[in-house]
């Protein structure tokens, strides 16, 4: 197994199966929305500046890497959902205009960071600990949003300003 399909498989396994599908809901009731949000973003940023700077302690081998991707994809599992789901009540039915930024930040981030896949892990990595560093600087500011609830007859979330 190449370490690029070991790296995948990690990202898909600790994002999609383990965390995102399974616990981020469960912790997110327990611990509510934006502690999680924020607890997520914490995680990641710090992983990815730990990824930045294991090649500049000398680290080279891929597995660790790879170990590297787990804990992160753990972060965005745990503020992926409810921040997805908090940026839309926040959207007070701008549902598309919310899937429209994820889409462009998306696109933004990889089109910044295309010219540079040649270079290496750092140059990315990089790009991607600056961005959430950056959202982790930006979550205190952010106007709390309550506690969200759905509405039983018309089947639509809404929320109580905090």
């Amino acid at each position: 197994m190449t370490p690029f399909s070991l790296a995948s498989r990690a990202r898909v396994i600790t994002f999609v199966l383990i965390v995102g599908a399974n616990f981020a809901g469960k912790l997110t009731e327990h611990f509510g929305a934006e502690p999680m949000i924020l607890f997520g973003s914490a995680l990641s940023t710090a992983v990815l500046l730990g990824f930045l700077a294991y090649p500049f302690a000398g680290g080279s081998h891929p597995v660790a890497l790879c170990l590297l991707i787990i804990p992160t994809n753990v972060g965005l599992g745990f503020l992926g959902p409810p921040g997805f789901y908090r940026a839309v009540l926040a959207s007070k039915g701008g549902d598309a205009l919310v899937l429209a930024a994820v889409l462009t930040t998306t696109a933004g981030g990889t089109a910044a960071a295309a010219p540079f896949v040649t270079f290496g892990n750092v140059p990315r990595v990089s790009l991607a600990a600056a961005v959430s560093s950056a959202s982790v600087a930006c979550l205190p500011l952010l106007p709390k949003l309550g506690d969200a609830s759905v509405d039983p007859e018309q089947g639509l979330a809404v929320y109580q300003e905090g």
